[in-house]
């Protein structure tokens, strides 16, 4: 049973017995029907003198037990909060720790098409649409549950002739911010922030999926075999 149950019984017992006393308050000896189911050895006195003081002299004690009950359940209470809010800070701290120690790995996402759709047909983004476009593009960073902090997104550029311009890094997913620069691959190399993050399996999905966005990615490296993987792999951001 629990605390609050038993207050809730104990109130209740509290107010019968009061009722009680009242009704009998008035008599001044008692009918053998009066002392039915009382238990006397909660008093030091015999039945055949049993008053109303006595009565009067017990629920006092009662009184008083029940307040200390009540101050036993008031600290009671206090410990089970104070314990229940200490142990989710502890499973909070817990699964930040999880996450520190779990490897966090970038995700690619092609989403030039998708805030402007004119994107392929022209081969860039519509520089006259560009504030519409910055909007849309912002909205769909905040509210796609797939998109998150340090996912690598190709947005391309309004500049025709410089679409390695047009790659990003998810800085603030909550207010749609972004990492950018005029080197794609150099883009998290560059950010202390995403020091943590692993880019492997974004860049080998781009490199399958996307071979033209990836030719685009790699514009400046690549001079040597496994250029790009070989610089991520001595910041430790590849895998």
């Amino acid at each position: 049973m629990s605390l609050k149950k038993i207050n809730q019984k104990l109130v209740k017992k509290n107010k019968r017995l009061k009722e009680e006393c009242n009704e009998l308050k008035q008599k001044k000896t008692f009918s053998e029907n009066d002392l039915h189911g009382i238990d006397f050895a909660m008093w030091d006195c015999d039945p055949t003198t049993f008053t109303y003081k006595d009565i009067e002299v017990t629920m006092v004690a009662y009184n008083t037990d029940c307040a200390e009950k009540d101050e036993i359940i008031k600290k009671q209470t206090h410990v089970v909060s104070t314990q229940t809010k200490r142990v989710k800070e502890l499973l909070k701290k817990i699964e930040d720790l999880k996450k520190k120690i779990e490897k966090k790995f970038s995700v690619f996402h092609d989403i030039a098409e998708v805030i402007d759709p004119d994107y392929e047909m022209n081969g860039h983004l519509n520089s006259e649409k560009y504030e519409e476009i910055k909007k849309k593009r912002k909205e769909i960073i905040i509210n796609d549950p797939k998109i998150n902090f340090g996912d690598l997104l190709f947005i391309g550029s309004t500049y025709e002739t410089r679409q390695e311009y047009g790659f990003v890094v998810v800085k603030n997913k909550e207010e749609g911010q972004l990492f950018g620069g005029e080197d794609g691959s150099s883009i998290p190399l560059d950010n202390k922030e995403l020091k943590d993050i692993k880019y492997k399996k974004a860049i080998l999905k781009m490199k399958k999926d996307y071979p033209e966005i990836y030719e685009i990615f790699s514009y400046w490296d690549e001079e040597e075999e496994n250029e790009i993987e070989n610089n991520y792999k001595k910041q430790n951001m590849w895998d």
